[in-house]
């Protein structure tokens, strides 16, 4: 999927320039914030709210709904992600915003056009806008630590302990370094838009299924929410929005090795989320029903404001049940065969995964002692 073709050639010319040129801006801004605003280091962060499941289980649905309650909660949004992760740059958009409204807001018309016409088919799959709510995975590839690189290198083995985390062989200093960019990052957010305390961030991202435990060393006092929907129909959903996400970087169909080992990859998530909760997060932890969530039944609903202690009138009379028209392919044989073995019992381990057995590393050794000779 990494051979040179036409898209790839397209994105690489486009996709790369552009990156470089957000990443030396970002790095630079967020080391200008220990200049500028060294206060923010003693932020405090109380009570976050983070929503830690697989992807395509309803947690954007939830994620917008909580957001939705302001005075409550305040998350990350799309541009501060992407273009403004530090202080400085927060301040800069807030007041050309200002400035932008004052004039009476020329070009909106065409900047909802052309936002329109970059996220329209995401949008099919994923509700986006550079002003709604999301997840903040985006930081981390400001700091080479982020999971959305797979979606452009998804055959690579480099990524695979990235991928694996808590669950892999990653040095503890790696993942120390992950809390700490990502503590202050959260505390920069609350910095601007939280400086007294008085609501609790909010987070939706399903990378952190393989880092609870480290995620635990930086918020020792988060509360963790869970959805529980049908794996099979999750897993179809997120193989289809992977071979969108992969059309990015590469026109090739997703081989069935990669497709295998995103199965496989997803099922090793749960495990290591399920054994994170038991052990750090055993007494702050709610687990929700996908179907009942979405239908709105008032059950889940009252138990998620007993749990997060906001107003127990839920659900919101604006939300409506949440329904998909999508279709999916169904599972393959062979990744219907893993899901019912872990379904018996036989959970997917370390050694699962092709590039990470210890025959694919015997022979990467060999065919780096053949070069070199």
């Amino acid at each position: 999927m990494r051979a040179w073709h036409r898209r790839r050639i397209l994105a690489a010319v486009v996709q790369v320039p552009v990156f470089l040129a957000l990443l030396l801006t970002n790095r630079f801004a967020l080391l200008l914030d220990h200049l500028l605003f060294p206060a923010f280091r003693q932020q405090p962060i109380t009570a976050p709210v983070f929503i830690v499941s697989l992807p395509r289980s309803g947690t954007t649905f939830l994620f917008h709904t909580l957001a939705e309650e302001r005075k409550a909660f305040t998350c990350f949004r799309l541009w501060e992600t992407l273009i403004a992760p530090a202080i400085c740059q927060k301040y800069l958009f807030l007041g050309l915003r200002r400035v932008y409204r004052f004039v009476g807001r020329p070009l909106r018309k065409t900047f909802y056009r052309l936002e329109d016409h970059l996220l329209a088919d995401l949008r099919r799959i994923h509700p986006s806008g550079f002003g709604l709510p999301e997840e903040e995975e985006g930081l981390f590839l400001w700091f080479f630590s982020s999971g959305w690189f797979h979606h452009f290198y998804p055959d690579a083995a480099f990524l695979d302990q990235l991928l694996l985390f808590d669950g892999g062989n990653m040095r503890a200093t790696e993942k120390a370094r992950w809390v700490a960019q990502y503590h202050a990052c959260v505390q920069r957010h609350n910095y601007v838009f939280n400086r007294r305390g008085q609501r609790r961030f909010l987070s939706k991202n399903p990378f952190f299924m393989n880092k609870l435990e480290s995620l635990y060393r930086a918020f020792p006092d988060g509360h963790i929410l869970t959805i529980e929907r049908d794996m099979e129909r999750t897993l179809a959903s997120t193989l289809s929005l992977n071979a969108f996400l992969y059309q990015a970087g590469s026109d090739r169909p997703v081989p069935e090795e990669v497709r295998l080992n995103s199965v496989k990859l997803l099922l090793f998530w749960k495990t290591l989320r399920d054994e994170g909760l038991q052990k750090c997060f055993s007494h702050t932890h709610l687990r929700l029903d996908f179907r009942s969530l979405v239908d709105r039944d008032a059950v889940p609903w009252r138990q998620l404001a007993t749990f997060l202690r906001i107003t127990p009138d839920w659900p919101p009379a604006q939300v409506q049940g949440h329904r998909t028209g999508r279709h999916y392919p169904p599972l393959q044989p062979v990744e219907l065969a893993v899901l019912r073995a872990e379904q018996r019992g036989n959970p997917v381990t370390y050694h699962d995964f092709h590039h990470l057995n210890p025959a694919s590393e015997s022979v990467a050794k060999v065919r780096k002692i053949r070069r070199r000779q």
